[in-house]
């Protein structure tokens, strides 16, 4: 009869495989998710995506046309841009873990030149300048990874497609 607390070796190596998929899965998971980026360079988790600081077009804003969701505003590089609700004229409500969740679409490095009409740039909280469509603040979603994706449109019934 085998001592109590004895274990075959296959009954350890199988205990080990799992407690070290578990660590794996964990870690793996947990940096997939803060390296995700919307270009190469900045986390989702970051205030300036990539999408903000290297604009490919002329303009910061440019209108697509959707059939499904109709005309929508969208960055320079193409990502879906929300509103939210909750803010207020020429101010931005969503800081913190919200920012985190919807990335404000910031002006970062590049000096804005003359810009679209109805855009503005606007002053945030931590002294960041965010774009504003129509004194609305301009935002990105960080589930959204291309340029067609609009995961975000609905959200808690306060976010929405930026319309024109």
């Amino acid at each position: 009869m085998a001592e109590y607390g004895k274990r075959p070796s296959w009954q350890w190596i199988v205990l080990y495989l799992i407690i070290g998929g578990v660590i794996y899965y964990g870690v793996y998971y947990f940096f997939l998710r803060k390296n995700n980026t919307y270009g190469g360079a900045n986390t989702y988790g970051s205030a300036t995506p990539m999408a903000t600081t290297a604009p490919t077009n002329s303009s910061v804003v440019n209108v697509k046309n959707d059939p499904n969701k109709g005309s929508r505003l969208v960055s320079s590089t193409g990502m879906a841009l929300y509103v939210f609700d909750n803010d207020k004229k020429d101010m931005s409500t969503c800081t913190g873990t919200c920012a985190t969740t919807w990335p404000p679409y910031t002006v970062g490095t590049m000096t804005p030149g003359s810009l679209p009409t109805g855009v503005i740039v606007i002053k945030r909280s931590d002294g960041s300048q965010q774009y504003a469509y129509q004194n609305r603040p301009l935002y990105f979603y960080f589930k959204d990874k291309d340029s067609g994706d609009i995961y975000g449109d609905g959200i808690g019934g306060v976010w929405h497609l930026a319309k024109p």
